[in-house]
């Protein structure tokens, strides 16, 4: 398996709320541990159970988000919903593949969830700290 770089990002300047903000580094711890399992293929018990609690703790994470867009008017919700589906579908695929015994390396599914990670709080979850911020509501 290639080595997966772990995600590093400096969230002192991406603020939601401390709720939000938190589970922002909850994911990441997530993420980290289980690029740091990069021994893991794809049948281990081990890497289903990250992955299980990886997808557990994004909807939950999701939903509070998508609360605070509603409650906000932030202009871009149904963007950044679509963005979380996006990702919960790709994320059951792989799930279904799993199950289906389907061929799928460990190392792809680790990457799109580290780079899907990545990219979707430098993309959507800044623009919407701005936002917020611009209405003074994550000061």
């Amino acid at each position: 398996m290639n080595t997966i770089e772990k995600i590093a990002i400096d969230l002192s300047k991406l603020t939601i709320n401390p709720i939000i903000d938190n589970q922002h580094k909850e994911l990441f711890l997530i993420i980290n541990n289980i690029i740091d399992e990069h021994y893991l293929f794809v049948n281990s018990r081990k890497l289903s159970e990250l992955l299980s609690q990886l997808t557990d703790y994004g909807m939950k994470h999701f939903k509070e988000e998508e609360e605070v867009m509603l409650q906000n008017n932030y202009v871009a919700i149904n963007e950044h919903k679509k963005s979380h589906y996006a990702y919960l579908e790709r994320i059951a695929m792989f799930n279904f593949n799993f199950s289906e015994g389907n061929e799928i390396t460990a190392n792809e599914v680790i990457s799109y969830i580290r780079n899907w990670w990545y990219d979707h709080v430098l993309k959507w979850d800044v623009h919407l700290s701005q936002f917020l911020h611009s209405k003074g509501k994550n000061e």
